[in-house]
């Protein structure tokens, strides 16, 4: 497996978002969604936050 280029933001942003590895589908879907928006957003994570902000707490 290869790394992720933003793999440091990846996991500040789930545990940011308080997204468990317990919850293995949301786990598995938040993951994704994150690296698009990092790869759209090159990596900034307060824009990828605020992208994401809401689609996940929608999602609780």
């Amino acid at each position: 497996m290869t790394n992720f280029k933003y793999q440091k933001e990846l996991l500040m942003l789930l545990t940011e978002l308080k997204i468990r590895k317990t919850d293995k589908e949301k786990y598995a879907l938040a993951e994704n969604e994150i690296k698009i928006a990092l790869i759209e957003k090159r990596g900034d994570c307060g824009r990828v936050k605020m992208k994401l902000q809401s689609f996940f707490s929608s999602r609780s």
